[in-house]
């Protein structure tokens, strides 16, 4: 029990040989997640409220982390340290 709470207390982190969102693409996703979560708190409509926070999580979780599933599974990689 206690390794899993030490677990979830940790920041999230992902190793710098596995980042690949990095310059202007990560500046973007922490942009649209911005925009996607002031606008899912803005519209009235319940799905499109969920869709845009499913984005702006998204978007806000790979620009912070730096890290995108889909970019390593197209073999994409715009990270430079």
């Amino acid at each position: 029990m206690e390794r899993t709470k030490e677990r979830m207390t940790r920041p999230l982190r992902v190793r710098e040989d596995k980042r690949n969102v990095g310059g202007w693409e990560r500046k973007a996703r922490l942009g649209g997640g911005a925009a996607s979560a002031a606008a899912a708190l803005l519209v009235p409509i319940p799905w499109l409220q969920l869709v845009l926070g499913l984005g702006a999580v998204s978007g806000l979780v790979t620009g912070l982390t730096r890290y995108c599933p889909m970019n390593q599974l197209a073999g994409r990689d715009t990270y430079h340290p």
